[in-house]
């Protein structure tokens, strides 16, 4: 259990390309075979290859689309519409979209307004986009966001990396000292190349989840039993209220219970996960 040599000898054999897309460059995978396609939504770092798991255990069986969160669109307005048209532009009619965290967030951003391209959803260590966690993160948040993009804009970004390795490494929890060692790397690796102004961009995103308008439930009756939720109930960034109030937006959502392992849980139970995504495609999709 490597995560050098894992991500290295990825990114050997899955080169990614580049298309401008609504004024904005994205860089992206599209890979695998399959009658369906999955959009893989990675988190709040914005970086796609921290998917790469996913996206070779997945690709056996369906076309896998991946990419980063492109700079220039900094509100989540914005990037929805951006994310559609680069769907489009891939000739893609109808996907699955796997959100993890804030790719959780964005997938229900995406379903809201365009329907017509979301087959299902599969969501994981995440909440709800409904009234009342937005009050919540508000609460929260409100206080920390402008100086927080303040500090990243002024403060040498190298100075804040070791930092910033510091605090993710506080939401692995309950793991074996080898795994440890694993995630460890994983995220001196996604910082190794991170420059204060990708960070900017990814936290202007995150702040601006707080002034979207709440989503309803009837705005996602088209997904009745299309929707798969792995919420961890150890998971230190999303109350138990919270998740409950993301099961509630959706009729009939398939729940996997009993997940453990904290906020981090997708990238080190992959396997897992993609055995619960395959099961709920095949039976439900």
């Amino acid at each position: 259990m490597d995560f050098t040599t894992d991500i290295t000898a990825f990114q050997a054999s899955h080169p990614f390309v580049h298309e401008k897309v609504d004024g904005v460059e994205f860089r992206y995978i599209l890979c695998g075979d399959g009658d369906k396609t999955i959009t893989l939504l990675t988190g709040g770092m914005g970086i796609a290859e921290l998917n790469f798991s996913f996206i070779q255990q997945l690709e056996s069986s369906y076309r896998v689309l991946a990419f980063d969160y492109p700079m220039g669109k900094d509100t989540n307005n914005e990037l929805v519409d951006s994310v559609y048209a680069f769907l489009k532009s891939l000739k893609i009619r109808k996907t699955i979209l796997v959100g993890e965290s804030y790719g959780g967030y964005l997938a229900q951003m995406i379903a809201r307004k365009y329907p017509d391209i979301v087959e299902g959803m599969c969501l994981f260590s995440t909440a709800g986009l409904n009234g009342k966690t937005i009050d919540s993160l508000k609460k929260k948040y409100s206080g920390i966001a402008r100086p927080a993009l303040w500090a990243l804009g002024h403060v040498p970004y190298n100075w804040l990396k070791p930092l910033l390795v510091k605090v993710s490494l506080k939401k692995v929890k309950d793991v074996t000292e080898e795994e440890y060692r694993y995630m460890e790397d994983f995220f001196i690796w996604a910082f190794k190349d991170y420059t204060g102004q990708f960070d900017v961009h990814m936290t202007s995103l995150l702040i601006d989840i707080m002034n979207q308008k709440p989503c309803r439930k009837e705005e996602f009756d088209f997904l009745k039993g299309r929707v798969m939720l792995a919420l961890p109930g150890d998971d230190e960034s999303f109350t138990l209220e919270m998740q409950k109030d993301l099961i509630f937006l959706f009729d009939e959502p398939y729940v996997v219970e009993h997940v453990t392992g904290g906020h981090l849980a997708p990238i080190l139970q992959t396997t897992a996960y993609v055995k619960e995504i395959r099961s709920f495609v095949e039976e439900r999709l």
